[in-house]
């Protein structure tokens, strides 16, 4: 059996993710990818493998919508029903901010949680949807390492002149920098 990194890209009404396998090299090849579309609403849920065509598809009916919870839960059993020769030991997510502290990608610890939680009051359209996804793969697999990936980190050699540009000086002073939706993670946002 493989061992495989999933990485998770959540949002308010979708998960996105992608599964990969290390068969030994350097190197880390696409298992599968996905999405968990219709949060709380009209769910749907399709996978692609390696080689980019659908493999599988599911829909909930519009009565019984999945919350963040559902959906990684329900991701996390179907890669175990079908991408079973792959053992997920890590996941990385795509998270926007990571303030002043966080200018890497970083292991998640309940402090790290707790930094992000008090980031959501600068950005409230992904921030608590990225979070509350690290937090459901802690109900899933609270075993399982995960690293938290940072839009900002991108922007982090810009010169500080740039990085402070348009923005009123409490919170540039604080804990923010002008950011970007240029995901570190891309090719999971697609």
């Amino acid at each position: 059996m493989a061992n495989g990194i999933l990485v998770i890209n959540g949002g308010s009404t979708s998960v996105k993710f992608a599964g990969y396998r290390h068969d030994g090299g350097e190197d880390l090849n696409v298992a599968c990818r996905g999405q968990v579309e219709g949060i709380g609403s009209h769910s749907s849920f399709v996978a692609k493998g390696a080689d980019g065509k659908p493999i599988d598809a599911h829909e909930w009916e519009a009565d019984h919508p999945l919350n963040q919870d559902g959906a990684l839960k329900f991701i996390f059993e179907w890669l175990s029903a079908h991408i079973a020769d792959v053992q997920f030991i890590a996941a990385g997510h795509c998270v926007v901010l990571g303030g002043e502290i966080y200018e890497r990608p970083v292991l998640v610890t309940d402090q790290v949680l707790a930094d992000l939680d008090a980031l959501c009051a600068f950005e409230l359209s992904q921030q608590p949807y990225e979070i509350a996804g690290i937090r459901a793969v802690l109900k899933v697999s609270p075993q399982m390492p995960q690293v938290a990936c940072f839009d900002t980190s991108f922007h982090r050699t810009m010169p500080r002149l740039a990085q402070v540009y348009a923005l009123p000086r409490k919170y540039s002073e604080g804990n923010v920098k002008q950011a970007s939706n240029a995901a570190i993670l891309s090719d999971v946002a697609c």
